[in-house]
């Protein structure tokens, strides 16, 4: 007997579980490319083409639920290996902010009236001053950002 048989066997005697039913067309892709963790870039590559195949079947009302729920769970893997690998650094708010203006070409004074004048523009940028809650606000709706970039 297998050692997979055997865990499944002791399973049911231990909590009364039932072999659930599986669609085939899970089966198919699990066959075809396996749930496990996503380790080394090529099978997050891989993982992202399968991915987006799925979702364009299922657009097109071509999948069934066994490919939703197989898509379902390799987009967790996806994003489990995302935020491994892609984990962002910690960047301070007057970090952030001195990207962003760079990003869109901006100078103090154009941001400015989000942080109550030009010396306030400086004293942040400098790490003198911290923002506070209202130049947060501000400046997210400025940049169209999240308010949490700033913190």
């Amino acid at each position: 007997m297998g050692h997979a048989k055997k865990i499944i066997e002791d399973l049911q005697k231990d909590s009364k579980l039932k072999p659930q039913k599986v669609s085939e067309s899970y089966i198919e892709m699990v066959e075809f490319f396996p749930l496990r963790p996503i380790t080394a870039k090529k099978q997050y590559e891989a993982a992202l083409q399968i991915a987006e195949h799925l979702i364009n079947a299922l657009n097109e009302n071509k999948a069934d639920e066994g490919v939703e729920v197989y898509l379902q769970t390799l987009t967790d893997l996806i994003s489990d290996y995302e935020t491994k690998m892609f984990a962002a650094a910690d960047v301070s708010g007057r970090e952030m902010l001195a990207y962003l203006m760079e990003l869109k070409g901006l100078n103090q004074t154009d941001v400015a009236k989000e942080l109550g004048g030009q010396p306030n523009v400086s004293k942040v940028l400098k790490g003198e001053r911290e923002l506070n809650l209202r130049q947060i606000r501000e400046l997210a709706e400025k940049f169209k950002v999240e308010p949490a970039l700033f913190i």
